[in-house]
């Protein structure tokens, strides 16, 4: 019993001024655990290695005490993120929507309606005031 409580306050003593969780780690957590149940239905070792490999950055980040440097990764994933899936809602609603074309400013990722059938429009984004020109 002894021997354990050291273990339990050894292990919390290196967690202490750890990274920790984040939402790149909960991703990477994510997608690993998704590679190794479809992992089970393929019979070569892939699956299983990129699993690892995916495991094995998630514990560097989590236990890392460069919080800064892990926190600047973290930014750059939702900024990218946040880029990627504004982009596919500008597509399902280009798709869905007959009256308005949707744009992405570059700068912010704000979504952006413009009416169609305009032509060549010069788009102002509300948010940054950046402007970019499209075709409507």
């Amino acid at each position: 019993m002894r021997r354990r409580n050291r273990l339990i306050e050894q292990l919390q003593y290196r967690l202490r001024r750890s990274y920790g969780m984040d939402r790149l780690n909960t991703h990477l957590l994510i997608m690993m655990l998704i590679i190794l149940v479809l992992g089970l239905f393929v019979k070569n070792s892939i699956p299983a290695l990129l699993a690892f490999v995916i495991f094995g950055i998630f514990v560097y980040r989590f236990t890392s005490r460069n919080i800064t440097k892990r926190s600047i990764e973290n930014r750059k994933y939702q900024d990218t993120n946040r880029f990627v899936t504004r982009q596919f809602k500008a597509v399902k609603n280009n798709i869905t929507n007959k009256d308005y074309k949707y744009f992405v400013c570059k700068r912010c990722y704000q979504l952006v309606r413009i009416p169609r059938g305009k032509g060549e429009v010069v788009i102002h984004c509300p948010h940054c005031k950046q402007e970019f020109s499209a075709k409507s």
